[in-house]
């Protein structure tokens, strides 16, 4: 089955950034917690993000002229020019396509594509970001680069424009590639639910068959694509058993074979939910976590479960919240609150052989509640909590940064733990901030975040 492709273009409902519920600064400002409030540049009033062309910021495709040699060269040696091809960025070769016939062959021969998708590494600096706002539009982005922006954008535009009418169900991405859930409504008492898989970097899907009678049982589908083992992938989709729902089977698709297959792991719980819709590809193994059991990992290779791992020993009986769980810069991170009001967060990191958690690294919270107060809320029972979403966080190990990405009740700021520096990223547009309670001030409703990588990967 051949994959879809479709042109960029046209109009759509996102097409405009100012429909985005995420507004990006132009000029994002940065706020050290080592000082005062009242001295920081926090004060000073940042512009919001203006449409600019960005021809600039492309890199323009090499000149090749006759008289130069060694261009000649390199222009009648293909291996040779595909070999210097494979260390641009996908952004840019999908822009070079359009240099000759010649260039065009190479960039979008599948040999090509697998290969540099096994060489090229994106950072992975930017995040599709599903609201509870289904209507107009149900996707936003949140990008750590400015540079980025623009680019990222257009292509969330054209993602909504691709599933304009359609409500997304799930999400979930993995080095490049995403699986989406989507339900496209045709009458009141039926609806079109579709599974795809699709490469937001070359704008191509693929529709997946599903199982008989798996749409009603799925709790999650996930996808599993490692361009350093293979160009093909996997999805993994968890299915409940019995209706009490505490028990789950698991089935795999393989792209290489275009089908479904049964896997002998089963899954009992005692209630505690896992959140199978946001698995995490990690150490060539997918991870689920639970509020307070601890994680599920699922062996890719020989299709079974291992033992749960305990979360790590915190002063308090259970967890009380999992801001964060997912993989960043090769290590599997859990980031939780073990009491309401811990003012000191600790990163923990999975051990490769599975033995246990360690602290990474350690979060001052209190040093950013005194810039946003707004982060605690008081209760009518007068009990404080943080009221704030962790959609991502991003470990960079070259630059030796850490950095959660947190969205506040009206705000997206990035937070660099290793020298305390803030920069405020966006703002939420109040037409989406919605009430939850009567006594809480508005807030923006935030469902889930998948990272956005650029990759050239077939599908």
């Amino acid at each position: 089955m051949d994959p879809h492709r479709r042109g960029r273009g046209g109009t759509s409902r996102g097409s405009s950034a100012a429909e985005f519920a995420i507004k990006h600064y132009a000029n994002p400002r940065r706020i050290s917690l080592l000082s005062s409030p009242t001295t920081s540049s926090a004060s000073a009033e940042p512009l919001l993000l203006v449409e600019k062309d960005d021809e600039n910021q492309i890199p323009k495709a090499p000149r090749l002229h006759s008289s130069s040699w060694s261009a000649d060269f390199v222009t009648h040696n293909e291996d040779l020019l595909a070999q210097i091809l494979l260390f641009l960025p996908p952004k840019s070769l999908l822009r070079f396509q359009s240099v000759s016939k010649q260039w065009l062959s190479i960039i979008s021969s599948p040999g090509f594509r697998r290969m540099h998708s096994r060489k090229y590494r994106s950072a992975g600096s930017s995040f599709f970001v599903l609201d509870s706002c289904v209507d107009d539009p149900p996707l936003n982005f949140i990008s750590l680069r400015q540079e980025d922006v623009k680019l990222m954008g257009t292509i969330t535009s054209g993602l909504n424009d691709f599933l304009d009418g359609g409500l997304v169900l799930n999400m979930h991405s993995c080095n490049g590639l995403l699986c989406i859930d989507v339900s496209f409504e045709l009458t009141f008492f039926n609806e079109d639910r579709r599974l795809l898989v699709y490469n937001p970097t070359t704008d191509e899907y693929r529709t997946i068959p599903r199982e008989k009678s798996a749409q009603d049982q799925s709790e999650g589908v996930n996808i599993v694509f490692d361009p350093s083992k293979s160009h093909h992938y996997i999805l993994v989709s968890a299915l409940v058993v019995n209706e009490d729902e505490d028990e789950f089977r698991f089935t795999v698709y393989s792209s290489e074979t275009g089908l479904w297959s049964e896997t002998a792991a089963k899954f009992e719980h005692d209630g505690d939910r896992y959140y199978f819709e946001k698995g995490a590809y990690w150490n060539g193994d997918l991870h689920w976590v639970s509020v307070s059991s601890g994680t599920l990992c699922f062996d890719l290779d020989n299709k079974r479960l291992r033992p749960v791992i305990p979360h790590p020993s915190t002063p308090s009986v259970e967890w009380r919240d999992i801001c964060y769980f997912g993989e960043s810069g090769g290590d599997l991170y859990l980031i939780g609150l073990d009491k309401p009001q811990a003012m000191l967060w600790k990163v923990y990191s999975l051990k490769r052989d599975y033995s246990g958690w360690v602290v990474k690294y350690s979060i001052d919270v209190a040093s950013l509640v005194t810039f946003y107060p707004s982060m605690v809320v008081e209760e009518e029972s007068n009990e404080k909590h943080f009221d704030l979403h962790m959609p991502c966080f991003v470990v960079d190990e070259k630059e030796k940064k850490a950095m959660p990405v947190i969205l506040l009740r009206c705000k997206v700021i990035s937070y660099d733990i290793s020298d305390m520096t803030v920069e405020e990223l966006a703002e939420i547009d109040s037409s989406h901030l919605e009430h939850a309670f009567s006594f809480r001030a508005p807030k923006y409703c935030l469902v889930d975040a998948v990272q956005h990588t650029e990759t050239l990967a077939c599908i």
